[in-house]
């Protein structure tokens, strides 16, 4: 077994540590780019930007296990109803992907592999680090303490892009409730791959609306009260399906991070 590393004995203090992390390097680039128009050659920079942090959060899920963390191919049977708290997300994605292909064929494909990037490497660190080790002391602790500081870190947009107070409280707000919905997916499936699915098919048609900006807009009344309705109780959902799951969970082996039934095989 590997050893659990400083991550699952000081799970918050790091979880912490990290956001602030993510934090500063969003800020350090924001000034770095400052320069750089709104565009491909943005979107090219943010791309790179993100391949280090990526590596790192690999690198403690590696030293967590890979497996603890959700980098398996098996959905665990006992779970696989919540794969459908991503439906409406996707759906929604799905949607207004179509709208905005006229942007052209290679924003199209940029936007579609930034948001793909995106969704590894946030899944990686949140879902998959982050909440592995907070969910040590309790899943749902776990679940509700990584979609708070999911979304606290967006809370810098206000710096890091210039959008209205407004539209990135929205953001805030949408953000911590979708991260209970992917946590959620994450803790009853055991795995990682479909939080990033959805995460990286939500930020594509996020990032294609409003290309070549990636600065949040301000939702009108009627779509932020629709969007946190939606949200909000897709959020509701999975923490019902987490706690329940606690409730009878059995008892959990000392490879165990989880204590949830765990899928079987890789």
């Amino acid at each position: 077994m590997r050893s659990p590393g400083l991550f699952l004995r000081r799970p918050l203090l790091l979880s912490v540590v990290v956001v602030a992390a993510l934090v500063i390097l969003a800020l350090v680039l924001h000034v770095l780019f400052a320069s750089v128009p709104p565009g491909r050659g943005r979107l090219l920079l943010s791309a790179g930007a993100l391949l280090p942090s990526l590596a790192i959060a690999l690198f403690f899920a590696s030293r967590i296990g890979l497996q603890r963390t959700g980098f398996r191919r098996a959905v665990d049977p006992t779970g696989r109803w919540s794969l459908l708290l991503l439906a409406i997300p996707l759906l929604a994605a799905a949607l207004a992907l179509p709208f905005r292909a006229s942007v052209g064929a290679g924003p199209f494909l940029l936007t579609g592999a930034l948001a793909l990037l995106i969704g590894l490497h946030e899944e990686t660190w949140f879902r998959g680090v982050i909440l592995t080790a907070l969910a040590t002391r309790g899943p749902t602790y776990g679940l509700v303490a990584s979609a708070m500081l999911f979304g606290v870190a967006h809370s810098f947009n206000v710096l890091t892009t210039g959008a209205p107070a407004a539209a990135v409280a929205y953001q805030v707000a949408t953000a911590a409730l979708i991260g209970i919905v992917f946590g959620a997916v994450r803790l009853r499936t055991g795995a990682l791959w479909p939080a990033i699915a959805g995460h990286a098919a939500v930020d594509w048609a996020a990032l294609l609306i409003l290309y070549p900006s990636t600065a949040p807009r301000t939702p009108t009344v009627l779509t932020a009260a629709g969007g946190l309705l939606i949200y909000g109780t897709l959020a509701a959902i999975g923490l019902l399906l987490v706690g329940r799951a606690e409730g009878r969970r059995p008892e959990a082996d000392e490879d165990a991070v989880f204590p949830l039934p765990a899928p079987r095989g890789d």
